[in-house]
């Protein structure tokens, strides 16, 4: 996932050089040396997909200035297992993503200079020593000791080239080069790439202290230059976009393609009757994990199909987006954290990518969910709401108590309620705020009703008793089943016949008669969604009145 996007960075791609060529010896044909002649000329080399040239450019006659575009990726956050490939295995001890360092730019702590000013030679020694230990993903990187006066990198302090070590996997600077398929690629975008892969050991240079004497560096230089050991570069030829569904029912169409219908998707979708089952077994599903409440896992399911879409015309307009809140949760907190489990289980094991946030007082008081600019290092910190498309957020509002909230609390809270009402984050730049769009459908768990403002509030009727099992024990081969419904599902297209439209516009003006102080656009919209989920959940392409 591109998690922040650098300034473009400009290099010597072309560059001519004089050769001399090599006396070359002519034989008579009898194994005896012949005449001999030489000859001199220059040629152009290319420094495309290289992070140095391979010669001096110093001899060139003649350069040519090129431009390449360098994206900071991460692994992809809340990518479930099943997706990612790793189910069975044991995840790698985390590291929060705002606090692991790949290079700290001002471990100085208040005695270093802040605001982007320049330090000597001998000063930035003095401050950061990044140890060069051996590339895992290339074995010809050398290794070399870590300075005595280095500190520890996993130093929470200051600021830096901050990963997000999903699950181990390493973070690495994305090389975009012009034709290459990613010209138009933005935050959080999840892109996949054919290239060059780059572990060159002189990338350390700004962290071992090897630049020349004399020379002066910024934080900006430290932070936006981690060691290849940490974070590799990858030149791109050619790459894309990943769209999350799409790319998890080709991964799901070629790993269990035994377990599908003979005929492919075409007959899956075409198949009603086998919709139909798993559609029921869905709901099941869902309403395991909460108790046994159908009409709740109904929502839930409707939920799950829900996508944020805009129109180009009017972008600030949000349409399909189904913000759900399950209230009335188990008073218990031992009851209310199996609920809050098995629903957050359940959603890692049916979506592509899920994510759960607490919503206690402390976590919300405890630091910014919001990505910000910090400019001492020229990079975007992100936070927990830097999500890639279709994650599904979940909210745990069960863990909120009396209290007050801080200035970032505040902060915090209209984060997360510009997200539900308009899927938009604004990045904090200091000097003013961007909107970012975003398509993150989001579900809140809570007591009582949330104060955030949802589409549909649910409240909870269990109908089993506390203590009974929250899952139902499927095979590999029924969870195929169900991720395949959904994955498909989700690209149904869908329309609304005229005949059904005019009878839609006569049933609003007709409720709007009967009580127009509840009856309005936004309702009409809230139900106008709905319809739609469920006509989609069913299979059908089409709106038809007794769906509505």
């Amino acid at each position: 996932m591109v998690r922040d996007m650098l300034n473009p960075e400009y290099y010597t791609g072309a560059y001519k050089v004089a050769r001399a060529q090599n006396t070359n010896s002519v034989g008579n044909g009898n194994g005896t040396p012949g005449s001999s002649s030489g000859s001199s000329g220059s040629e152009w080399q290319t420094t495309k997909y290289e992070d140095f040239a391979g010669e001096d450019l110093s001899l060139a006659t003649e350069t040519v200035m090129w431009e390449r575009r360098p994206l900071f990726c991460v692994a992809v956050p809340g990518e479930n297992k099943w997706v990612a490939g790793t189910e069975g295995e044991e995840e790698a001890g985390g590291i929060d993503d705002d606090t692991a360092m790949v290079t700290s730019a001002s471990a100085g702590g208040a005695g270093g200079d802040v605001g982007g000013k320049k330090r000597r030679h001998e000063e930035v020694n003095d401050v950061v020593m990044e140890d060069m230990t051996a590339c895992p993903t290339c074995p010809a990187c050398p290794k070399s000791k870590r300075s005595a006066s280095s500190p520890s990198s996993s130093s929470g302090s200051g600021s830096g080239s901050f990963f997000n070590p999903n699950r181990g996997s390493f973070p690495c600077l994305v090389k975009v080069y012009e034709n290459s398929g990613l010209e138009n690629v933005k935050l959080n975008d999840v892109i996949e790439v054919v290239g060059v892969l780059s572990c060159d050991p002189r990338l350390t240079i700004w962290q071992s202290g090897q630049y020349q004497e004399g020379e002066e560096v910024t934080e900006e230089d430290m932070a936006n230059n981690p060691p290849a050991s940490k974070v590799p570069r990858v030149h791109v030829i050619v790459g894309r976009k990943v769209q999350c569904y799409q790319n998890a029912l080709a991964g799901i169409e070629k790993k269990f393609v035994a377990t599908l219908a003979a005929g492919g998707r075409e007959d899956f979708r075409q198949s009603q009757g086998r919709l139909l089952g798993l559609r029921d077994q869905a709901v099941r599903v869902l309403s395991k994990s909460l108790r046994g409440d159908t009409l709740a896992a109904e929502y839930l399911l409707l939920h799950l199909l829900s996508s944020a879409q805009r129109d180009p015309s009017n972008p600030e307009q949000v349409v399909g987006k189904h913000a759900l809140n399950i209230y009335k949760c188990p008073s218990q907190p031992q009851s209310q954290a199996e609920v809050v489990g098995a629903v957050n289980a359940t959603l890692e094991r049916l979506v592509p990518r899920s994510k759960m946030i607490e919503m206690s007082l402390e976590k919300l008081n405890e630091k910014p969910m919001w990505p910000r600019k910090d400019y001492r290092v020229n990079r975007l910190l992100g936070g927990p709401l830097l999500l890639a498309e279709r994650t599904h957020l979940l909210l745990d509002e069960t863990r909120l108590t009396t209290g007050q909230l801080q200035a970032a609390g505040l902060l915090n809270y209209n984060c997360l309620k510009s997200l539900l009402t308009f899927q938009s984050i604004e990045v904090d730049f200091q000097y003013y705020k961007l909107p970012i769009h975003c398509n993150i459908p989001i579900l809140v768990l809570s007591d009582t009703k949330s104060l955030l403002p949802c589409d549909t509030a649910v409240a909870l009727q269990p109908q089993e008793e506390e203590g009974a099992a929250t899952e139902m024990n499927l095979t590999e081969e029924d969870m195929t089943e169900l991720r395949y419904y959904l994955c498909s599902i989700q690209l149904l297209e869908y329309a609304i016949p005229s005949n059904v439209s005019d009878f839609l516009q006569q049933e609003f003006v007709a409720q709007r008669q009967k009580d127009p102080t509840n009856t309005n656009a936004d309702s009409f919209h809230r139900l106008l969604t709905l319809a739609r989920l469920v006509t989609q959940s069913f299979g059908e392409k089409e709106l038809t009145v007794d769906r509505w």
